[in-house]
C-alpha cells in the first residue's frame, strides 16, 4: 500500500453544470490527481483518479473512504489516459457509505459527524500499487461541495432550502408505463442503451417540464429520444414541502440495458 500525503488544499470548481472537489497528492514531480465532480445532490459522484505510475495488469476498479471500508465502486467506471497520466473514472454513491440518503438531505449532525471520521481514500485494482491517498476529514470539502450545490440548484429556478427540507421527495414511479415506453424507443433510436443518468425538472403537479443528460458523458440520441417521450408524457410523484404543500422539484434517474434504477 503506497500513502500519498495531500500536496495542495481542496479546490472547489463552481461550474455552470457541476461543482468539483479536486486536490494533488503526493510527490510535487508526479502528483497523483483526485477529482470528484457531482453534478447535481443526489446523483453519484464522478471520481477521477490519474497517476504517472503504471496500471494493474488486470485493472479491476475499487474506491473506498476509510475508516467505513465499504467498497464505493467496484464497476461503472472506465480508464482514463491525459498526457503522460492514466487512472480511472468511477461512480461514488451520493451517501458515500454514509448512510441511506443523500448527504444534501440528512440531519447535520449525524452527516456531519461521518464525514469528519473518514480520513482516506483507498483506491485498488487500478494501478500496480494500491494506493491510499490522506484525505483527512472531508468534512469541510463536502460541506464547500453542498454550498455550491446549492447555488446549482438555486439556477434551475428551485428554492435550495426548501429542496433539502421536504416532506415528500419527487421520485419514479417504475411501474408507470411511460417509462417503458421511453425505453423501447431510446432503445430503437440507439440500439442497446448501456447507461446514463438523467435530470428532470417537474412542477407542483409532477408532470415533468424538462429533461437532459445529467452530464455530457451521457448524451445521446437515445437519451434525447426518452427525454422527449419523458416531457410530452410523463411524470413523477408530487414533492412537498416542510409544510406538506406541493412544490415543484427535481429528479436524478439512472437507466441501464432493459432495466430501470434510481
Amino acid at each position: 500500500m503506497v500513502t500519498l500525503e495531500p500536496l495542495t488544499n481542496w479546490n472547489l470548481d463552481y461550474a455552470e453544470d457541476s461543482c468539483a472537489l479536486s486536490r494533488n497528492f503526493g510527490d510535487a514531480a508526479a502528483p497523483t490527481l483526485l477529482e470528484t465532480r457531482q453534478y447535481a445532490p443526489r446523483a453519484p459522484y464522478i471520481a477521477t483518479v490519474l497517476r504517472k505510475e503504471p496500471l494493474a495488469s488486470d485493472m479491476r476498479p475499487s474506491l473506498f473512504f476509510g475508516p467505513i471500508d465499504d467498497v464505493l465502486s467496484n464497476g461503472g467506471s472506465s480508464l482514463i489516459e491525459l498526457d503522460e497520466y492514466r487512472g480511472v473514472r468511477a461512480e461514488l454513491p451520493t451517501t458515500l457509505g454514509l448512510s441511506e440518503r443523500s448527504s444534501f438531505d440528512i440531519e447535520d449532525d449525524p452527516r456531519d459527524a461521518g464525514e469528519a471520521a473518514l480520513e482516506w481514500l483507498a483506491i485498488e485494482g487500478v494501478f500496480a500499487d494500491k494506493v491510499q491517498l490522506a484525505t483527512g476529514s472531508m468534512h469541510p470539502a463536502l460541506s464547500a461541495m453542498r454550498e455550491c450545490q446549492s447555488q446549482l440548484v438555486a439556477s434551475w429556478g428551485f428554492d435550495p432550502v426548501e429542496q433539502t427540507t421536504l416532506s415528500a421527495a419527487a421520485e419514479m414511479d417504475y411501474d408507470d408505463r411511460w417509462i417503458s415506453r421511453a425505453m423501447r424507443r431510446a432503445s430503437r433510436r440507439d440500439g442497446p442503451i448501456g447507461s446514463a443518468y438523467l435530470l428532470f425538472f417537474a412542477d407542483a403537479e409532477g408532470d415533468i417540464t424538462a429533461c437532459r443528460a445529467l452530464s455530457p458523458q451521457y448524451r445521446s440520441s437515445g437519451v434525447d429520444t426518452f427525454c422527449e417521450v419523458a416531457v410530452e408524457d410523463g411524470s413523477v410523484t408530487q414533492a412537498s414541502n416542510a409544510s406538506g404543500e406541493p412544490v415543484g422539484s427535481f429528479v436524478v434517474f439512472g437507466f441501464f440495458t432493459g432495466t430501470v434504477q434510481r
